[in-house]
């Protein structure tokens, strides 16, 4: 047997101590990340509080006693990065304070770019009156402790204003004035439209396709009333999944990129910008495309594609002074009747691509998709 000598030893005790204090160097250094993501949490879920907080004391110094069952609130946190870290803990923060959900369609969540300001919207459902509070986020960044957050001023600007649909109405040369010094940080019409659609009772896929779109408006209803119809007359095989190519873009296509879940990330969204000089060549019947829905038969994997057009109604609006007052009558015009999807999509033609081809040999060939020769050969 092979006797280890002092100088082995000497080098394997070494060894050991040298595992053991990298094992503790790691296990250290992974705690203090732990610690510190722990703390960057915290702060932000006292950032939200506070801010709703805030929210609920600026309604009742005007007066009025908020309805606490009856909150919507409304912000960009989760999406928004500071300091290279997640802000989606103010989220928690907020309901901490005021209740709101996800599931009870209180909570919104705006879409919006990681770099945008930080903020936070209160809408008081009974009394009109809706806060907005926009975050310092250097402050934020120059506090580490997240009891401290309450003690210091985060917000770069507050503002507060009665947002409910019919004060607006009855006061549209006032917010002609008012959404142009921008109270609520250049989201006036986002906040506005989105709170009056979630009070009038829009739930469920709708809100979600208002959140992803950022704002509510005719453009994102005309796709929702389009996704209804293709529901409705148009549904996927069982198992089965769409393709669309649009031929005329707008809001609408975010609409259906979240109800249709068919998105160009997985291949199954086209658009075309097209000019009137592409369409020149168009059988008639097509000129008014908007959308060309696909779907495919499992059995004989062949595609059948459907053509729609959207013909906006003529909508007696108000003279308002303010085209954002107009574009929010519009809106919810279009909200009250938007289970009347056949007074505003034309079903132009159903047709069949041949075998073997699929709506990606469609697309390839660009504005001539609808040329006569080949639109009466598919």
């Amino acid at each position: 047997m092979r006797v280890i000598g002092i100088r082995e030893k000497i080098i394997w005790v070494a060894g050991i101590i040298l595992v053991f204090v990298s094992c503790s160097a790691c296990a250290n250094k992974k705690s203090n990340m732990h610690e510190e993501s722990l703390s960057e949490t915290q702060i932000w879920y006292s950032v939200g509080k506070k801010a709703a907080t805030e929210s609920l004391n600026l309604i009742k110094d005007s007066g009025i006693v908020p309805d606490i069952e009856n909150l919507i609130i409304l912000t960009n946190s989760g999406y928004v990065e500071v300091g290279g870290g997640s802000t989606e803990a103010a989220i928690d923060g907020l309901a901490s304070v005021t209740g709101v959900s996800r599931g009870s369609n209180t909570l919104i969540e705006i879409h919006t770019a990681i770099w945008s300001p930080l903020w936070f919207a209160v809408y008081d459902i009974k009394s009109g009156l809706c806060t907005y509070f926009q975050v310092d986020s250097n402050k934020v960044l120059s506090v580490s402790d997240p009891l401290a957050v309450m003690l210091v001023e985060l917000f770069s600007h507050q503002a507060m204003e009665n947002i409910k649909y019919d004060h607006i109405y009855a006061h549209a040369a006032y917010f002609e004035s008012t959404f142009g010094s921008k109270p609520f940080g250049g989201n006036e019409f986002r906040i506005i439209a989105i709170a009056n659609a979630v009070a009038s009772g829009i739930t469920g896929p709708l809100l979600r396709v208002l959140e992803f779109h950022d704002h509510f408006c005719p453009g994102i209803l005309s796709g929702i009333i389009m996704s209804d119809y293709l529901k409705n007359n148009f549904p996927p095989e069982p198992g089965g999944e769409y393709f669309v190519h649009s031929i005329d873009p707008w809001c609408k296509e975010d609409a259906l990129i979240v109800l249709l879940n068919a998105t160009p990330g997985k291949k199954s969204y086209s658009v075309s910008y097209l000019t009137a000089e592409d369409k020149a060549d168009w059988v008639q019947e097509i000129q008014d495309v908007s959308s060309i829905v696909f779907r495919q038969n499992p059995q004989s994997k062949i595609w059948e594609g459907l053509a729609l057009a959207f013909h906006w109604p003529e909508i007696n609006v108000p003279e308002f002074p303010d085209d954002s007052v107009k574009k929010l009558y519009r809106s919810l015009w279009f909200l009250d009747h938007i289970e009347a999807y056949e007074d505003f999509i034309q079903e132009l033609k159903r047709f069949k691509l041949s075998e073997g081809l699929t709506p990606h040999d469609w697309v390839k060939k660009g504005h001539r998709i609808f040329n006569r020769l080949q639109f009466e050969e598919n």
